[in-house]
């Protein structure tokens, strides 16, 4: 075959795809943290990219037959923030990610939200054992902190590394907690670590910073509202 016929077949030789600009993302979605029971559906879930600007609205598909599995279209490859929001009797949750390259999943227990009546014991309890007086969420002048260590990082995580930036551009008193066997949450500066708390941020960007060994783990929560549960889930730091 001479060099010209070749070239009038090579496109037959290469499949060509067109850049993906736009991906599914689905699964889903607990009503909260504390048990894998209890789906999180008739509330809403926002996607915004960092400027706050919306980037997809979540959908229900189902509630009837499939409560709590939702689905989003996203940008591919985009950092996002996304607010799970069930309405009355809950506080928003407000987390960070990335949107996958292609159509994803996320694993069930990643995302949920937080009911007060669930949640309040925990913040009371706490903020009682560090001698903090609580704002509370509901006046909605103030948003929280919760976060859980990646299970890969409980073993190494320090408490004294983390510092937390409110909107007011103030330090917040951030705790690191263990559970002990009993389910009670214990306070600690050295690991091992289970979850982190701060109380009473001002709204606005919240930045939640590591420590690390090689570097320092940034991570900005924008345009936080009075209300909101800030949560850093399975939040890794290298061992």
């Amino acid at each position: 075959m001479s060099c010209e016929a070749l070239e009038s077949f090579e496109f037959l030789l290469y499949e060509v795809r067109q850049p993906v600009t736009e991906v599914s993302y689905a699964g889903s979605v607990l009503a909260s943290t504390f048990d894998f029971e209890t789906p999180f559906t008739g509330g809403t879930m926002t996607w915004l990219d960092m400027d706050g600007a919306e980037l997809a609205v979540g959908e229900e598909p189902d509630p009837t037959n499939n409560p709590g599995y939702w689905t989003a279209v996203l940008p591919p490859e985009t950092e996002f923030v996304l607010r799970v929001d069930g309405g009355e009797g809950y506080y928003p949750a407000v987390a960070r990610g990335l949107s996958p390259a292609g159509n994803g999943l996320w694993f069930t227990g990643a995302l949920f939200g937080w009911p007060a009546e669930l949640t309040d014991p925990y913040f009371v309890d706490t903020a009682l054992q560090l001698g903090v007086t609580l704002e509370p969420l509901v006046d909605g002048q103030v948003a929280y902190l919760w976060g859980a260590v990646h299970p890969d990082s409980i073993d190494v995580f320090e408490g004294g590394r983390l510092t937390v930036i409110d909107g007011d551009g103030e330090e917040a008193p951030v705790s690191a907690w263990i559970v002990d066997e009993s389910g009670v949450f214990v306070p600690t500066d050295v690991p091992p670590a289970d979850y982190f708390l701060a109380y009473n941020l001002a709204p606005g960007d919240v930045t939640v910073l590591y420590d690390g060994d090689d570097d320092t783990i940034e991570t900005l929560y924008p345009d936080v509202q009075g209300g909101d549960v800030v949560t850093p889930w399975f939040y890794y730091v290298a061992p």
